[in-house]
């Protein structure tokens, strides 16, 4: 029997041994991830790879979906037709969405409109171009501001976008109008769609008048597009090119910036003055006619002691968004000689409208009015107070400084007024 002792040299080199064993299986577990399942097909093993002779057998497809290289059984490859492709990306609808004018009312409405009219679009499958591109369009056809239909018209040309839309924003009666402008450029349209909302139904009704306005992008005329494009073209080469009888600055200003960059630009650099029909435009008011009651305490003011009240039924008609005409009718009840006297007080009022400020409903309605008192004689009013809006359609007012002169047997009595009225316009 042989005993081996082990010596120093012989246990350091068991134990280094020991430890180059148990290296890699340390090393792996401090990776990361190691202690996580495998990806989806990584425990799988590998394919087999070809059998000798086989290098040219075309693999079968997967099932139902025949490879397109694989022979097909009763059918020559040539004749076959070729699998539908895909729609391009030229064959979608782009569209350009111009910044919202707002009038009278904070800018950031506009943007909100604008916002809403972008996400709009893309819903309908059309691709919107951005903000800075738009800019940069407008400004490259030297597009005024705010655009009339021809504007919208000519810069989509420009653009060689497909569609163009545009919406105008004010406030009447506490409600936001809205009207929107689309051009095309296939050359049917302008489209329109007029509309009103509160603040909190802003983002649907926008919504719906962009859809209302807006044709799908399946309706379009190519061949419309084509030579209204081509004439386009056309117009723009010929202005390129003055002619010597103009100067350059004529041509400066005909021809559009040769190699402009659409990048992102600030501020509004195309503004023109509003035409008067488009003035006209934004003054109609967005309901012509009211129907008030008022309820009047007239106070003598000269020493009389005199005191008349009236029940005033009104009819007006809004001529402009702050000019109303109306008609009142009105049941008197008067302080008599002896007792109370009845009476009927017909008057014609016009109204002016002073609006303090475009975030409130409030304004101030400054009147005149003249009337004639049977078997006494004429009524002169003047008056200023307040008015609020309670929603579209309702309003409520109350005069607060109103003098009436009511000229009675060649004399004249002096009544401070006080009314609270009621409006409903129709």
């Amino acid at each position: 029997m042989i005993s081996v002792c082990p010596t120093r040299q012989s246990l350091a080199r068991a134990v280094l041994c020991l430890l180059l064993a148990l290296v890699p299986g340390l090393a792996r577990a401090q990776r990361p991830g190691a202690d996580l399942p495998p990806p989806p097909g990584a425990d799988l093993p590998p394919p087999p790879g070809p059998a000798p002779g086989d290098a040219d057998v075309t693999p079968d497809g997967p099932p139902g979906n025949p490879d397109v290289g694989a022979p097909i059984p009763g059918g020559d490859p040539a004749q076959l037709p070729a699998p539908p492709s895909p729609a391009t990306a030229s064959e979608a609808r782009t569209a350009m969405v111009i910044d919202a004018a707002t009038r009278g009312i904070d800018p950031r409405v506009g943007q909100h409109v604008t916002h809403v009219m972008r996400q709009t679009l893309t819903a309908l499958g059309y691709s919107v171009i951005d903000a800075a591109a738009t800019v940069g369009a407008a400004q490259h056809a030297r597009m005024t501001y705010p655009p009339a239909p021809a504007d919208l018209w000519r810069v989509t040309l420009s653009a060689g976008v497909d569609r163009t839309a545009f919406a105008r924003v004010w406030a009447d009666g506490g409600r936001y109008i809205f009207e929107l402008t689309v051009a095309s450029a296939d050359g049917t349209g302008p489209f329109f769609a007029r509309g009103s909302s509160g603040a909190e139904d802003l983002y649907p009704v926008v919504e719906q008048l962009t859809r209302q306005a807006v044709p799908p992008p399946t309706v379009w005329d190519a061949a419309g597009a084509a030579r209204y494009r081509g004439a386009a073209t056309g117009a723009v080469a010929a202005s390129a090119q003055p002619s010597a009888a103009q100067s350059p600055h004529t041509s400066q200003l005909a021809a559009p910036t040769p190699g402009l960059v659409l990048g992102p630009v600030t501020g509004a650099p195309f503004i023109r003055p509003l035409s008067p029909r488009e003035t006209r435009d934004m003054d109609a008011p967005g309901r012509r006619f009211q129907l008030a009651l008022y309820s009047v305490s007239a106070i003598g003011a000269d020493g009389n002691g005199f005191y008349n009240h009236l029940i005033e039924l009104s009819l007006g008609a809004r001529l402009r968004r702050d000019i109303i005409l109306s008609l009142h009718l009105g049941y008197a009840n008067l302080n008599g000689r002896e007792q109370r006297e009845h009476n009927l007080l017909p008057m014609l009022v016009v109204e002016k409208r002073l609006r303090l400020s475009p975030g409130l409903d409030l304004s101030i309605p400054i009147k005149g009015a003249v009337g004639f008192l049977p078997f006494n004689g004429p009524v002169l009013r003047v008056s200023a107070g307040l008015a609020y809006a309670l929603g579209e359609r309702v309003e409520i007012t109350a005069d607060l400084l109103c003098p009436s002169f009511w000229l009675i047997d060649d004399s004249v009595f002096v009544s401070m007024n006080l009314s609270l009225g009621l409006i409903v316009r129709l």
